[in-house]
């Protein structure tokens, strides 16, 4: 399935919120279109030097996001747990 660009802006609007919800300290973020969904980059500040670290998305599974907060949450959980580092930096 093509991914439109309703798909990116809604994608890109999920992901900026869940991220900020992390509260890091400095961080850069982008979505690129994969077949089965979106890869996401995230690029943020760890004892003063800048880490990449990317996560690949199914597009069902963001979607469930918009209706299903227990989605949401998993979500949210994984990237906390993907970007522990990130949030630790953010705490000192």
């Amino acid at each position: 399935m093509a991914l439109g660009s309703n798909d990116y802006a809604g994608a890109t609007s999920l992901l900026e919120g869940l991220l900020e919800e992390l509260h890091l300290a400095a961080y850069l973020f982008e979505i690129e279109p994969l077949s089965r969904g979106w890869r996401l980059r995230v690029d943020c500040a760890v004892d003063g030097e800048w880490q990449s670290t990317h996560m690949d998305l199914d597009h069902s599974a963001l979607a469930d996001c918009e209706v299903d907060p227990a989605a949401r949450d998993r979500l949210l959980a994984a990237l906390a747990d993907r970007l522990e580092a990130c949030r630790r930096n953010g705490d000192g």
